[in-house]
Order: structure tokens, then sequence, then C-alpha cells
């Protein structure tokens, strides 16, 4: 009779080890340098985006605005900016005058929150309500920019008539991200070519009438 031998147990397949995660210092170092990038990038450029849209009928009509004398000045709103702001956080408004392809700085002004307000906190949401104030002199129409809702600004301003025949106005709301000086509003004699990111200088190349334009700055 033939012998039957069993087969000989071969040794198992070692089972590979699975690495294993060490959370160390440098990890530790990395996360801490992704998440201060992060944060610096919201507070210091998305958290200080300001909301811009067109005023209407219900925004309010304050008793003063600060770029012009309401006394002597007819006055319209023309847009309303909310964000939150910290006590370095600033709105910058300018208004310019741009004949024939020039350009004319009329008044500009930069508003924000007051430094020494007991029980504020670090941000605060704050609704900057924009204008335009009329008034008619000797040498002709001086209008002017003005700002309402702030608790803190300064500027400079002036007198420059213009001849600005308003036939159609054009508000161009949005979100206002800082770094830069963006077109919000424009009225003038005819329609212009226009947009947000264009600059001042390229809107008086690209438009041969007579302007009113309204630029805002968040910072």
């Amino acid at each position: 009779m033939d012998s039957f031998a069993m087969p000989e147990p071969q040794p198992a397949e070692p089972t590979p080890e699975r690495p294993c995660f060490q959370f160390g210092l440098k990890h530790l170092l990395i996360g801490t340098a992704i998440f201060a990038l992060v944060l610096g990038i919201w507070t210091g450029y998305i958290r200080k985006a300001v909301d811009v849209r067109k005023a209407d009928t219900s925004d309010r009509i304050y008793e003063r605005y600060f770029g012009f004398n309401l006394e002597d000045m007819k006055v319209r709103n023309i847009l309303v900016a909310t964000g939150t702001f910290t006590k370095s956080t600033w709105l910058s408004g300018t208004l310019y005058l741009v004949h024939g392809g020039s350009i004319s700085l009329v008044n500009s002004w930069t508003v924000g929150r007051g430094p020494n307000r007991v029980g504020d906190g670090i941000w605060e949401g704050m609704k900057i309500t924009v204008a335009l104030g009329d008034k008619n002199t000797p040498n002709g129409r001086v209008t002017n920019l003005g700002a309402a809702g702030h608790t803190r600004g300064g500027g400079n301003g002036s007198d420059l008539p213009n001849t600005v025949n308003v036939t159609l106005s054009l508000a161009m709301p949005g979100r206002i991200l800082p770094g830069a000086n963006h077109i919000v509003y424009v009225e003038g004699d005819r329609e212009p070519v226009v947009d947000q990111v264009m600059s001042v200088d390229e809107f008086a190349r690209k438009n041969a009438g007579d302007y009113l334009v309204v630029t805002l700055e968040i910072r």
C-alpha cells in the first residue's frame, strides 16, 4: 500500500506593518501656519468686504452728512454700504468730475469707527449711506459727495462747479474687497462704458461725455 505523507506546513506570510502616523512638532508648526494664514485672509481681506446696494426711497435721509453742509445742499442718497468694521477699518469715497476725457477731483472722505466708544467689540456691523448734495452758485451747480452712519471721519472738498446735464444715472452694486478703488456710481449726459474693475483713468479714456463718477475703497 502506498503511504500518504502530509505536506509540511508553510510559514505564514508576514502581515505588512501599517505605517504609524506620528504627530510631531513639525506637523504642529505646519498646522499652526496654515490656520494663521486662513485666519489672516479671513480677517484682513474677506471679512473687511462691504456690500454695496443702490439706495431707495425707504433709506433714511440724515440730518447731517459728512462731506457737505446739508443746509446748503439738496441731498439725494445714491448707495448704501454695509459690513463689519474694526477700529482700523476704513471706507473711502471720492467724487470725480470727468469732462471730455479730463478728470478733476471734487471731494473725498474716509470714514469708520470712533476709537473711544465704551463697550465696543472688536468687530461692529456698520451701515454707511452715501449721498450726493447739490447747490446752485453764481459760478454754476456744485455737487459734493457725503456719508452718514459712521462715527469717525476725515476728508477734503471743493466748490468745483460742473455743467453735467444728467440724463441718466447708473449704480453698480456688489461686494467690494480691500485693495482696489471701485467705480460704484456714475451719472452723466449719455450712457457710459463702465464696470466696477475699471479705473477712473480708463473710464475717462473710454467716455467722451460729461460725468460725475463715485468710487469706494475699503481698507
